[in-house]
């Protein structure tokens, strides 16, 4: 849990500085291949939520070991619709 935890901080603080808008996406990508890189494995989560006002939602999440380690935030309302790993 401390790896996937660290982890996770590692990569929220690296969206806060980078020059563009690291959203869910990239950072759930950037914290697969970390882990993955570190031998522990994850699964990567797509969602998307439609409002009935004609705003579709997308959302990304990496969970690990049962954590949620990037992409907590935007999961309440999503419709998971694909899975990998």
């Amino acid at each position: 849990p401390a790896l996937i935890l660290d982890v996770g901080r590692a990569v929220a603080i690296a969206a806060r500085n980078v020059p563009w808008n690291a959203v869910c996406l990239p950072q759930a990508m950037a914290a697969k291949a970390m882990l993955a890189r570190r031998g522990c494995g994850s699964s990567f989560h797509l969602g998307a939520n439609y409002d009935g006002h004609h705003t579709l939602t997308a959302h990304a999440w990496l969970v690990a070991g049962g954590i949620v380690v990037v992409g907590k935030s935007g999961i309440a309302g999503m419709t998971p619709l694909a899975r990998f790993g």
